[in-house]
């Protein structure tokens, strides 16, 4: 079975990330255009664990519900609080990760040493920073995913975009 040639995992790797099989290309049917999207097609794996398997699955989703019928979808309809209301909170992750970035940089650089261990504190700050990017990923999803909605007399090129 053939794998992404040069697939290099990010490191560290995110609690959860890289669970279950790598996805075969020989007939998965996913062209990934060669090595150049292996990254993002990780990434973006790695949103859909959250979502599905992790934090994402034990704060929103009911039993079997699919994605688009969870909470973080239903939110951003056009007669609940709106798109802008999950852009937004992808931003606020995209903040916060950030300040944890920033935080944990300054852990480990030469103004740093202020914890019992830097370098301990520092990757907890790191992994969390990349769970709130994934968590932005899929917020941002929610809001393609009901952005047909709000104009509903356009037709979408995409077939709906889903």
């Amino acid at each position: 079975m053939a794998y992404l040639e040069g697939y290099q995992p990010m490191s560290p790797e995110p609690e959860g990330f890289g669970r279950g099989p790598k996805v075969p290309l020989d007939n998965s049917g996913l062209d990934l255009g060669g090595v150049q999207y292996a990254l993002l097609y990780q990434v973006l794996r790695a949103a859909l664990w959250q979502a599905s398997e992790g934090k994402g699955a034990e704060r929103h989703a009911g039993e079997g519900e699919p994605f688009e019928k969870q909470i973080i979808c239903e939110v951003a309809k056009p007669d609940r609080a709106g798109i802008g209301y999950v852009i937004g909170q992808a931003v606020k992750k995209g903040y916060e990760a950030r300040r944890m970035l920033r935080r944990a940089r300054d852990l480990v650089g030469p103004a740093g040493h202020d914890a019992d261990d830097p370098a301990a504190e520092a990757t907890v700050l790191f992994r969390s920073a990349r769970q709130d990017l994934l968590g932005a990923i899929n917020y941002l999803a929610a809001a393609y995913i009901v952005a047909p909605e709000y104009l509903p007399f356009v037709v979408d090129p995409d077939g709906g975009g889903r």
